[in-house]
């Protein structure tokens, strides 16, 4: 099994992906990141919802991803020491391309938006309990979200 080294996020080399949303160091102000928001389908209606999750520990076995093919997926941390974003391009027949699995540390100030159609890994925490409010668009059917298992499993560890 080949492993993924984990390195910290830029929005450059998170690009093709998706953007980073910056979120305000209690300075005050307003962080419209809504011109990120995609939605492909009409009947599809925005969904707001809170999610906790357990951290993991290093290293992660990775042996599926998520796509939502026709909305963008925000996820804004509450409560968050810190992350991994586990991304893949699309592979010729549209799935996975696992052997082009990157992996990013995102510091627990920084929210992320994956635009639509982008093969990610479910969210993983790192350190601590933590809570997203987590953003997309949907309209309930089977088109919302798709998880494939990968054909060859990667690992994820910290840089070296």
């Amino acid at each position: 099994m080949t492993t993924a080294r984990i390195r910290p996020i830029s929005s450059s080399d998170f690009a093709p992906f998706g953007t980073l949303v910056s979120i305000g160091e209690g300075d005050g102000g307003r962080f419209d990141f809504s011109n990120v928001l995609e939605n492909n389908r009409l009947g599809a209606k925005l969904r707001v919802c809170l999610v906790s999750l357990k951290p993991c520990e290093l290293p992660l076995e990775v042996d599926r991803m998520e796509r939502h093919e026709y909305s963008s997926q925000t996820f804004i941390p509450r409560s968050c020491e810190s992350y991994v974003v586990l991304v893949a391009p699309p592979d010729a027949r549209g799935g996975p391309d696992s052997s082009q699995l990157q992996a990013f540390h995102v510091p627990g100030n920084v929210g992320i938006n994956y635009r639509a159609n982008v093969w990610h890994h479910p969210m993983t925490v790192l350190g601590a309990p933590a809570e997203f409010m987590v953003i997309m668009y949907a309209d309930g059917s089977d088109l919302d979200e798709e998880f494939v298992c990968l054909a060859a499993r990667r690992s994820v560890a910290p840089a070296a």
